[in-house]
């Protein structure tokens, strides 16, 4: 991955020629205009914009054992978070990277492998609702019961 300047100038080749870490998912800005890649074991990578590393944190443990199947970076008057499903279609959401709590979302009712692969998810705005699109058109919308899981706690 190379940065590069609105005029095409090169800043760094951080990422590019040496990157050794696992499978990226998602890739999203912070609030504060620092890159965030999420990776396939549920590790969350923060580096500023010349491609210094700054950070890491991980998804929890559940999350390195069932693999990361989607992660949305999204932004809240309480900061940057970062929200992923697992290969055991199970949620984890962070709502602030900078005051880390996970918590662990309760399983989705009907969702399973007969539903397909989840090709989008939302988090309202309220954090009281989340929304779900599989690949075989299936759509659900469903309120959120948010606890911080004592396994997760930050």
């Amino acid at each position: 991955m190379s940065f590069i300047t609105a005029n095409w100038n090169p800043l760094g080749e951080a990422f590019y020629r040496s990157w050794k870490s696992g499978p990226v998912v998602q890739v999203g800005w912070t609030v504060s205009d620092e890159l965030l890649l999420v990776q396939e074991d549920g590790s969350v990578l923060i580096y500023d914009v010349f491609g210094t590393f700054k950070r890491h944190f991980s998804m929890g443990q559940e999350v390195v054992q069932s693999q990361v199947l989607e992660a949305q970076v999204f932004h809240s008057p309480y900061g940057t978070g970062v929200a992923i499903v697992t290969g055991s279609s199970r949620f984890t959401l962070a709502t602030n990277i900078d005051d880390l709590k996970l918590r662990r979302l309760p399983e989705v009712p009907g969702l399973g492998p007969q539903s397909g692969s989840i090709v989008h998810m939302s988090v309202s705005f309220s954090y009281k609702y989340l929304a779900l699109f599989t690949e075989t058109g299936h759509l659900w919308d469903r309120p959120l019961h948010l606890q911080v899981s004592d396994q997760l706690g930050a």
